[in-house]
């Protein structure tokens, strides 16, 4: 029995440490995340240090407490169950068992818990009720356009094959994915513009604890094309449906695209955009409320340590460019920075070895970006985010951009967030610059 609850003890304790190191930090003292992420691994280690340093010779105090471990975590177990009727399915059995071996070895040793001790076992069940609850996604606070999609083709022309379409001097659309591929020189720009959804969560937990296809969503489908004076125009579908309309305007690539959810949506991974850089030799991007700052790519890896660069609209209207300690773990070190109002657009121009080469301009990114805190970066940064790497350690390799309104790529941890209900709609125009620009 001693055996046992010692073990108990350190579990707590090394479990209170690991939380404390892996879960991300900088929250204020009113998020959850402070209570849950910072202020409770070191009560737990506390309370296990006490336990074990100046309570284990009091016996009744000490077997009141042990007995309040197997009440917190049968209440995990049940509070998980109940608030996430589908993840849950997995994540509840671990803190089950674990609840039922504490209280299996506390009914055996039939202690007498102290009056206090009986008080206190329902806030001891209310706090871990709390944990699994603090873990959930917080309701959407981005900004869809429109509560509607404008008017679908009618009717809808399922194309018989996929192949390219070219829409003008190096220029071409693969419509399946769909993609648009530029070229300028040796330089090669590929972009996504449809509001991809990655890696989901069923009922706002951590899509960790999705099922594969719960996780992955269903597979979009492209269930119309045709050809316009001055481009293309696609429809897709999956359980979102989404528009585009492609030409090439004044040497100018011109995508409008629109994509509408009928019901909220939750994800850990998603981009609203999404670039591919190729062909350059030393790539920098400037960001218009920041335009004098070129911010280099530099080489990342999930699994490496090197530091992240990512770019974010603040609450404040504060544009900043910032790099990560390590990986893609803040704190954060402002780059560049500037202001930026909701109904700007964003203008990037992207350089190789300093002579620009590409100018994107987002529209309605701006406007329909979430800025509340995000779970998995901390230190201040919100939902949304624009990161750019290099795909390897060389300056040539292959390099990207991922743009979105709300997701929790940037950080620690695979907590969901959402996008409300209603139509988003990406402007984006790309320019080819002048070789003497």
């Amino acid at each position: 029995m001693r055996l046992f609850w010692l073990a108990v003890l350190t579990a707590h304790g090394t479990a209170a440490v690991a939380w404390w190191w892996l879960m991300p930090g900088g929250f204020p003292m009113g998020h959850p995340r402070f209570w849950v992420n910072e202020a409770l691994p070191v009560l737990v280690l506390a309370m296990v240090v006490a336990v074990r340093s100046w309570v284990w010779g009091k016996e009744r105090v000490r077997n009141s407490i042990l007995a309040m471990l197997p009440v917190f975590w049968l209440a995990v177990a049940i509070g998980g169950r109940v608030i996430f009727p589908e993840s849950g399915r997995l994540f509840f059995i671990a803190p089950l068992l674990f609840g039922l071996a504490m209280a299996g070895m506390v009914f055996l040793a039939r202690p007498r818990p102290a009056r206090w001790a009986l008080a206190a076992m329902p806030l001891v069940a209310l706090l871990g009720v709390l944990m699994p609850s603090a873990e959930r996604g917080v309701d959407p606070d981005t900004r869809p356009l429109s509560a509607t999609m404008p008017a679908l083709p009618d009717p809808l022309v399922a194309p018989v094959e996929t192949r390219s379409v070219v829409l003008g001097p190096e220029i071409r659309l693969d419509p399946g994915d769909p993609v648009v591929t530029l070229n300028r020189g040796r330089v090669t720009l590929a972009v996504q513009p449809l509001l991809t959804f990655i890696s989901r969560s069923p009922d706002r937990c951590w899509t960790l604890f999705a099922s594969r296809e719960q996780r992955d969503g269903p597979r979009r489908r492209l269930v119309h094309l045709e050809r316009t004076a001055e481009g293309a125009r696609l429809v897709h579908r999956d359980d979102t449906t989404s528009w585009m309309d492609v030409g090439v305007r004044d040497g100018a690539l011109e995508i409008d695209a629109w994509t509408h959810l009928s019901s909220p949506i939750y994800s850990h991974l998603n981009t609203s955009t999404e670039l591919t850089i190729s062909g350059h030799r030393k790539l920098s991007v400037s960001f218009s409320p920041c335009a004098a700052v070129h911010v280099e790519f530099k080489p990342f890896s999930i699994q490496g340590s090197a530091p992240s660069r990512a770019a974010y609209l603040d609450r404040d209207g504060t544009f900043r460019v910032v790099q990560a300690r390590t990986a893609e773990k803040g704190p954060f070190t402002t780059l560049a920075e500037g202001k930026m109002n909701r109904d700007d657009p964003l203008r990037m121009t992207l350089y190789d070895q300093d002579r620009a080469v590409f100018e994107l301009t987002l529209r309605d990114w701006a406007a329909q970006a979430g800025v509340q805190l995000s779970p998995t970066a901390g230190y201040g940064l919100p939902v949304n985010a624009i990161e750019f790497s290099i795909d390897g350690e060389s300056d040539r390799a292959s390099a990207g951009m991922w743009i979105t309104l709300a997701a929790t790529s940037v950080g620690r941890g695979w907590d969901s967030v959402g996008h409300a209900a209603g139509t988003y709609r990406n402007r984006v125009t790309v320019r080819r610059l002048d070789e003497t620009r």
